[in-house]
């Protein structure tokens, strides 16, 4: 049982991950090409799994981290799309 609680926090700490490099990059978005892709491909993952914690049958504390993570997500990708720097 404490390899399975291990493996479920390692899960978890990796959408916080992928939820904190997406708002890393809603605050500063890429100026370059291949910044651009990194950050889809970050979004990408951070939404996917993001999406896939939200939809979950757990906690709700839970589903509103999953929730969070593809909302950073999208907005991150969405501002990396357009091409705006601020």
């Amino acid at each position: 049982m404490e390899s399975l609680a291990l493996a479920a926090a390692i899960i978890v700490l990796a959408i916080i991950v992928f939820g904190l490099l997406s708002l890393l990059t809603v605050l500063r978005t890429p100026t370059s090409s291949a910044g651009r892709v990194i950050t889809l491909i970050i979004n990408a993952m951070g939404a996917v799994s993001g999406g896939w914690l939200a939809l979950l049958n757990i906690g709700v504390g839970a589903r509103l981290i999953g929730v969070a993570v593809v909302a950073a997500s999208i907005v991150s990708a969405i501002k990396a799309l357009r091409g705006r720097a601020n």
